[in-house]
């Protein structure tokens, strides 16, 4: 690969809202500036097809001597990566930031993830020949840019020695598409919008996130789903298409999954967030990547995708890592600062050491350690032309994302309730909720959705995490009340600090639109909407039956 001629370089001068940040990601660090910086804008660079990227150099002018180079590929514009790269370059590290295929002047097409292997490994040897090269690379980013960090992992070069990926996953179908067994609308819906925006003008931007609310709205509740992203955006894209037309266990999307070799992930720090829609799966990945015995740290707390906080969180830990991979690896594995908590905790392990508590749910609306003596059922009707709201949690959508009041899903008839009684002391819930519930249905293809929440003292409900599943009920005719069959629905990681004083609540409903796209009630419940058909609920609860199991954390040094 040839090297291409570079631009001339200049002072870098950051966009207004760019030196906002850069103050705020750099007021509280214990490493101080030691260079100034100049950058080289627009440079070319070709991939091994031929197609250009363009690529900004951060120069340090008093480089570092060996200190890694920092990379990031990101489709969403390198000026809008403008306040990390100087704060790196500042510390005397070259900086490089990439735009993805189709995006911000670079050549060729954007489909996302496919082309993301490919495209880093060739930025990865184009560094390698550059004369500032120390031979050492550290790779940095959150959301999409964590998955082009993850796409370097099937086939690691050797220097490639240490990563930061916030909010973000080694499988986007796993954790967002086709998330255990759904779609994700509304993730897509959002996504589009902002991809849709995102090179417009700053005031344009600014427009089209306050009218997003009202689009990607208009995009959940668009029949057929495949109507969504046009209906939001005003134009589709292929892609989208594809991932409603390709269902999760086909080959197409071998591509797109970095799970296949944990073996050959460097040492690593995973900044997740407990309200974030890669959250669940991003702590997933930290277990199965400490399970096979690699380097890698966890640090959570109670965020959305969008949360200030991660980047500040992100730029410490990559500089800890920049200055010492050991040296970062030494520190507690764990580190989180829990929903409702002011102070960060650490642990050695997740989920953190404690005991399960079980509770049960009653048929009058009770929460309670011991079961119920004897078997009853509750039921509902859902109805998926006027479909149950998803009322906060996991969602890349700005305006419904989060810790949000629970009264509007708590009131539906469609929703089924449990509280517990007050808690007597402070208590940390912290690891993996499990909610089994014993269900029959009226639908051969039956959504669950459980969610975990905190009633305070004034009696105000507040969701703290939730699980969907799509289950197969076999046996069951459509129309008719088949078998009991048992779930189990796993809620994602979370750690909250639940005040005493303060309750727990058990939700169960089918349908949390449009985080998860509403099922029809047809044979095919991803893209057959030609009509919808109504079911019938029944949940049973009794001594061996529907209960959640809540794991409890000790609280260092309490």
């Amino acid at each position: 690969m040839t090297t291409p001629a570079r631009h001339g370089s200049e002072t870098p001068r950051l966009p207004a809202f760019e030196r906002v940040r850069h103050w705020q990601l750099t007021r509280s660090l214990e490493s101080v500036p030691v260079s100034e910086v100049v950058v080289e804008r627009g440079v070319r660079v070709a991939m091994s097809d031929g197609t250009v990227l363009l690529t900004d150099h951060w120069v340090p002018t008093t480089p570092s001597p060996g200190a890694p180079v920092l990379l990031t590929r990101t489709p969403y514009g390198r000026d809008g990566f403008g306040a990390e790269a100087l704060t790196f370059a500042e510390r005397g590290h070259h900086v490089v930031v990439q735009s993805c295929r189709g995006h911000f002047g670079s050549e060729g097409t954007f489909n996302p993830f496919f082309d993301e292997t490919s495209d880093g490994l060739d930025c990865v040897a184009w560094i390698e020949e550059q004369p500032w090269f120390t031979g050492r690379i550290h790779t940095y980013g959150g959301s999409y840019v964590g998955m082009t960090q993850w796409a370097l992992t099937p086939r690691l070069p050797d220097s490639v020695e240490a990563m930061v990926i916030g909010i973000s996953a080694r499988s986007f179908l796993r954790s967002i598409i086709h998330h255990r067994g759904g779609f994700g609308l509304e993730t897509a819906v959002a996504w589009h919008v902002v991809l849709g925006s995102m090179e417009d003008s700053a005031v344009r931007q600014v427009r089209t996130q306050l009218a997003a609310r009202g689009a990607v709205a208009r995009g959940g509740d668009a029949i057929p789903p495949t109507r969504a992203v046009e209906r939001a955006t005003g134009t589709d894209t292929p892609f989208f298409q594809d991932w409603l037309a390709h269902d999760p266990d086909d080959p197409w999307w071998a591509p797109t999954d970095f799970e296949l070799s944990p073996s050959v992930v460097p040492p690593l720090v995973l900044v997740a967030g407990f309200y974030d829609l890669f959250g669940h799966a991003q702590v997933e990945d930290f277990v199965a990547l400490r399970a096979a015995g690699r380097p890698v740290r966890l640090v959570a707390g109670p965020w959305t995708h969008v949360s200030p906080e991660i980047s500040r969180v992100a730029i410490a830990e990559s500089l800890r890592q920049l200055a010492g991979v050991e040296a970062a690896h030494a520190e507690p594995a764990v580190r989180i600062r829990p929903i409702g908590g002011s102070s960060w905790l650490s642990f050695d392990a997740w989920p953190p050491p404690g005991h399960l508590l079980t509770l049960h749910p009653h048929e009058d609306g009770s929460l309670r350690p011991d079961p119920p003596a004897r078997a009853a059922r509750v039921g509902y009707h859902y109805d998926p032309a006027q479909p149950t709201p998803m009322g906060g949690g996991r969602s890349l959508n700005v305006w419904t994302a989060g810790r949000r009041d629970q009264k509007v899903r708590e009131e539906r008839d469609d929703v089924l309730v449990w509280t517990s009684g007050p808690l007597t002391r402070d208590t940390l819930v912290a690891g993996e909720v499990e909610v089994t519930v014993e269900m029959a249905s009226t639908n051969p293809t039956v959504d669950l959705f459980a969610r975990l929440c905190e009633v305070d003292r004034r009696g105000r409900s507040w969701n703290l995490a939730d699980g969907y599943l799509r289950a197969t009920h076999d046996g069951t005719e459509r129309g008719r009340l088949g078998p009991v069959r048992r779930h189990v629905v796993t809620l994602g990681a979370m750690a909250a600090q639940v005040r005493r004083g303060h309750r727990l609540r058990l939700q169960v409903s089918s349908g949390a639109h449009p985080l998860h796209l509403r099922n029809p009630g047809t044979d095919d419940p991803v893209r057959d909407f030609s009509k919808l058909v109504g079911s019938d609920q029944q949940v049973g609860l009794g001594p061996a039956s529907t209960h959640v199991v809540i794991p409890i954390a000790e609280v260092p040094g309490s």
